[in-house]
């Protein structure tokens, strides 16, 4: 039995429709591929290689670039424009719909608007658009079309403009399938090369730090690390030096390479590299590295390094109720006092110190309690005469632990500061600080 098309072309039952169809771009068919043999599944064919079955949803007239799918198994993609190799549609709906043109005047915008909305219900999308097309270019203002091609209306000139022409217009570029600011393109181009170097740079150091261990090229990588002068090395330099004795003890050989990577971060002016010595020089376990830490913050930006601990200092409250553990509290101490001394050590004007470290002479702190017995000992099991079980009262409940906490190092600091013997005493230190500090009374009466 022929089909409809087949009759009117004059062709046998068993001619194939697939190639005509391709070949009837006038009337609305605009395949980039065969037609597949699902009769009720579209199908999107990718340039990387495979496909995808199921049913389109949107179009990239609608949504800017992108195919909006939905899979055969209910999932939804996203698909780029750029990705999309061809489409084929079903079969079976496009015999149906060479019935349905002969249906309508496609000379009238009723008509178009009849066959476009049939392609919807049919998921003919390449048709739909081309009808929706074909209303435009009989009815330019036709708003229902330009909204579903995609269209806007400038507000200013009242003229229809799809989203990608108006973003030009005032100064987008297309960077594949998005639009971007001029700008953005050369941000990202800048933060690829930026990324690209960071790769490289992270590869070199590898490899040098690994060759430092062969003796023959022992001073050729050495020095190819000394010479290192990108600051874009720094955060890669401070995450070895990070990982060297990260899991143990400190070997000789560790804290000798530590030192040298120490020396090339300190070649760079940098805040990442100022911080990273400043916090070494407070909290560093080995004694060597700390105090070179502590030499090179101080010989480079003694200034800076003041401010920066002040900061510190000012942020550490000097009583606190927060239960910490003996460990925490142990190391904050010796922040604290190692803080002190650092700012005693400086060759500059430290007075705006005087007052947090007052302040910090010696902090409260509450330690948890104690626990004695074995976990989970609520008391002894005790019987009555007729074999019921109770509990006798246990220990009393271990309470938290208060502690204070003076700081020797910030009571000497004070003393070389200020040259008063005041001790422990925060009243007595305040009450001489504030004599200083304050302005003199005024006699504010009036006089005649």
């Amino acid at each position: 039995m022929r089909t409809a098309l087949q009759a009117t072309l004059g062709l046998p039952a068993r001619t194939s429709l697939g190639p005509i169809f391709q070949c009837l771009v006038g009337i609305g068919f605009f395949f980039l591929g065969d037609i597949p043999t699902t009769v009720d599944a579209d199908e999107i064919r990718l340039r990387r290689g495979g496909s995808y079955q199921g049913t389109i949803l949107k179009m990239p007239e609608e949504t800017g670039g992108f195919y909006e799918f939905k899979l055969a198994n209910g999932g939804l993609i996203r698909l780029a424009k750029s990705e999309v190799d061809s489409i084929s549609e079903p079969q079976s709906s496009l015999v149906e719909y060479q019935e349905a043109l002969t249906k309508v005047d496609l000379e009238t915008v009723k008509g178009q608007l009849l066959i476009a909305d049939w392609c919807r219900d049919n998921r003919l999308r390449i048709q739909r658009a081309f009808h929706l097309r074909k209303i435009i270019a009989l009815d330019p203002d036709h708003q229902l079309a330009r909204r579903l091609l995609g269209y806007e209306q400038d507000k200013r000139t009242g003229k229809w403009v799809l989203l990608t022409e108006y973003f030009q217009s005032i100064g987008y570029i297309r960077n594949g399938t998005s639009m971007q600011l001029p700008l953005a393109k050369v941000v990202e181009t800048e933060k690829k090369t930026h990324d690209d170097a960071v790769r490289k740079w992270q590869s070199d150091i590898q490899v040098w730090l690994r060759l430092l261990n062969n003796q023959k090229r022992y001073a050729e990588v050495r020095q190819k690390l000394e010479d290192i002068d990108d600051v874009k090395t720094v955060p890669i330099l401070i995450q070895k030096y990070n990982q060297l004795g990260a899991r143990g003890k400190l070997s000789d050989n560790d804290r000798e390479l530590k030192s040298f990577l120490m020396m090339i971060i300190a070649k760079f002016d940098v805040l990442s590299a100022r911080t990273f010595l400043a916090n070494e020089a407070l909290f560093q376990p080995n004694d060597v590295l700390q105090d070179e830490a502590e030499q090179y913050a101080s010989d480079l930006y003694s200034v800076w390094l003041a401010k920066y601990l002040i900061t510190r200092l000012n942020r550490i409250s000097p009583a606190e109720r927060l239960e910490k553990r003996d460990q925490t509290v142990a190391l904050e101490a010796q922040m604290i006092n190692r803080a002190a001394t650092i700012l005693k050590n400086l060759e500059v004007d430290v007075s705006d110190a005087i007052l947090p470290l007052i302040n910090l002479l010696y902090i409260d702190r509450v330690l948890p309690a104690i626990t004695t017995g074995k976990k989970g000992n609520l008391g002894g099991a005790t019987f009555d005469k007729n074999g019921g079980v109770g509990m006798q009262q246990g220990a009393p409940k271990p309470k938290k632990r208060p502690v204070r906490i003076e700081n020797e190092q910030v009571k000497v600091t004070l003393l070389i500061l200020t040259e008063q013997r005041f001790e422990y005493s925060k009243l007595d230190w305040l009450n001489w600080y504030l004599s200083k500090t304050l302005p003199p009374s005024i006699d504010l009466r009036r006089t005649e």
